[in-house]
């Protein structure tokens, strides 16, 4: 009857162990996945920043632009006042290089912002290769924890060796 007991008590053992395992699995499943839904949420943020500098540097672009076309309308105001030929030799000249200087200053203004843009888009993608990271890491710890809690209950049982009056004394790790 002692070893009945016995192994009642080790059978109910190794169940615990197997539930605590799979607690335990579940748990690191629940962590991975919501890694992963922090990662999207992240990720739309960075999403939402990146469109938010491309808008600045379209702005910042056209800012860029309208004061390089006041400062062209300031020369040729000064120009005229000075009575000099807005449209041929150094009036123009000057005037042409205000506005290219300009252009340059707002495709500058504009790639930069792009730039920043990109780095926001990139910072997105690794926030959701993180999330997936995250799902896969925790479904394979779980598995693991699974597994060696199954080996652990397996293990205990294996290991039960009755003692007492008439019972036998070889290891049932060994029947095979």
């Amino acid at each position: 009857m002692a070893a009945v007991s016995s192994m009642i008590a080790l059978s109910v053992a190794a169940a615990a162990s197997m539930l605590a395992a799979k607690k335990q699995a579940d748990g690191m499943e629940a962590q991975g996945e919501f890694a992963e839904r922090q990662g999207k949420v992240n990720a739309r943020l960075a999403e939402m920043q990146s469109d938010d500098a491309l808008a600045r540097g379209d702005a910042a672009s056209k800012q860029a632009a309208d004061r390089a076309n006041q400062v062209r309308g300031a020369q040729r105001v000064g120009f005229a006042a000075q009575g000099v030929a807005l449209d041929s030799g150094s009036a123009q000249d000057v005037q042409q290089e205000t506005a290219r200087l300009g252009a340059l200053d707002a495709l500058t203004v504009k790639n930069n912002a792009q730039r920043e843009a990109w780095g926001y888009r990139i910072q997105a993608n690794q926030y959701l290769a993180s999330g997936e990271q995250a799902v896969m890491a925790g479904r394979n710890s779980a598995g693991a924890t699974l597994l060696t809690g199954g080996a652990q209950a397996v293990g205990q049982i294996a290991s039960y060796q009755p003692r007492g009056a008439g019972a036998s004394t070889r290891n049932v790790s060994n029947i095979a």
